[in-house]
């Protein structure tokens, strides 16, 4: 077992974020005046640190990132503007190409992940729903915010935590939060099983997503 180490940054505050980056591993991390930098951790040892620009603003909360087929990793944080952006790497630096993902305005913690090739991010809302927003083609734009809403009636319910996202081996993409009433809602990228309704047909398609409330757990 490898003993802890410190990896050459202070002042941090937040969370880590881990990314695997085949044997390697790669940490965005935030210090304490909210800036954001990226750094390879190699055989036991950092073998690049990136700055991320701040151009767009200081990050507020903990950011998002996920790490491509290609070891480009993607970033995504909420500004004071209250906007998700977004940024790349270019394989020799993130550069200062923030783009903002217009339409909602956040409140919280993005949950970003990769399937396909194609990103996909979840957020909730200051209205207190969560929003989803996707690339339709590889490298392409997104698409546009929009509502998760329950595949049976077409409701909409809010969220009493931040939404949490997942990439499954079978392609499909998982976007999970909990309401003030413990109700747990699920939602995936295909239809959970083959009698989706004409409804869940309609809302899978407008959204990307179908899913809704799962059973209370019993105490």
């Amino acid at each position: 077992m490898t003993p802890w180490a410190p990896i050459g940054f202070n002042t941090l505050t937040g969370e880590v974020i881990a990314l695997p980056a085949g044997n390697d591993v790669e940490l965005p991390v935030t210090d304490a005046q909210s800036n954001l930098t990226s750094l390879l951790f190699r055989n036991g040892t950092h073998d690049r640190i990136r700055s991320v620009s701040n151009a767009a603003g200081r990050i507020t909360g903990r950011p998002a990132a996920v790490i491509g087929s290609d070891g480009k990793v993607q970033i995504f944080a909420r500004r004071a503007d209250g906007k998700i952006h977004t940024i790349r790497d270019s394989g020799s630096g993130f550069g200062n190409a923030w783009t903002a993902l217009d339409g909602v305005n956040a409140d919280g913690a993005p949950a970003a992940v990769i399937s396909a090739g194609k990103l996909k991010v979840a957020v909730r809302g200051t209205d207190g729903f969560v929003y989803v927003n996707s690339q339709a083609v590889v490298d392409g734009p997104f698409a546009g915010w929009t509502k998760l809403v329950d595949s049976r009636t077409g409701n909409a319910w809010p969220t009493d935590t931040e939404p949490s996202m997942v990439a499954l081996s079978t392609g499909k993409v998982v976007v999970m939060y909990r309401s003030a009433d413990e109700v747990t809602y699920t939602f995936e990228t295909a239809p959970a099983s083959s009698s989706v309704t004409a409804r869940s047909a309609s809302a899978a398609s407008s959204t990307g997503f179908a899913g809704g409330p799962s059973p209370k757990p019993k105490r």
